[in-house]
């Protein structure tokens, strides 16, 4: 159950890695289009958002393993 965890936490690391990554490139070229300036933050955020829900998650199961036991 731990392998399955940490490859299921490192999976959500890389995603949100490229999240942010597709924001910054969004960023970077929204010269013309402004939209994208809008649309680049709110992937950051989400991919923010996502990193610190898997934390919790990962934190909540070793709690609640740990007090099984």
């Amino acid at each position: 159950s731990y392998n399955a965890l940490n490859l299921l936490t490192i999976v959500l690391i890389v995603l949100a890695a490229a999240f942010i990554f597709f924001a910054a490139y969004l960023y970077l070229t929204a010269g013309t289009q402004p939209d994208n300036v809008g649309k680049a933050k709110q992937y950051i955020i989400y991919a923010v958002v996502a990193i610190v829900v898997g934390f919790v998650a990962r934190g909540l199961v070793s709690i609640v393993t740990g007090l099984l036991q």
